[in-house]
């Protein structure tokens, strides 16, 4: 997983991102994962803006915590087929719990 870096006045899949500190200097980047996008317009406490130079830091920070939810949530589904194997399979070696 990786972010890409755009400047404000570079549409995004064909949409304006608003600039929220109407700066020349205001970045947003984009984290794509197979469960969806994240559009990140400021720090990821909100307080701040994107620049050139804490772009690798705030994305780097912002991707680790994505990658902690996608496992945390991949962990739940895997629990929930488990769980409704259990259910409604006696037999589970015909399930396939991956």
């Amino acid at each position: 997983m990786q972010a890409t870096k755009h400047p404000f006045d570079q549409t995004y899949n064909g949409h304006t991102i608003e600039n929220p500190f109407a700066s020349d200097e205001a970045r947003y980047y984009v984290v794509e994962t197979p469960r969806g996008v994240y559009l990140q317009t400021s720090t990821i406490d909100g307080t701040g803006m994107i620049t050139d130079e804490n772009f690798e830091e705030v994305s780097s920070k912002h991707i680790s915590m994505i990658t902690e939810e996608l496992a945390r949530i991949e962990a739940e589904e895997k629990k929930s087929r488990i769980k409704q194997a259990l259910i409604s399979t006696p037999d589970l070696s015909s399930v396939d719990l991956e």
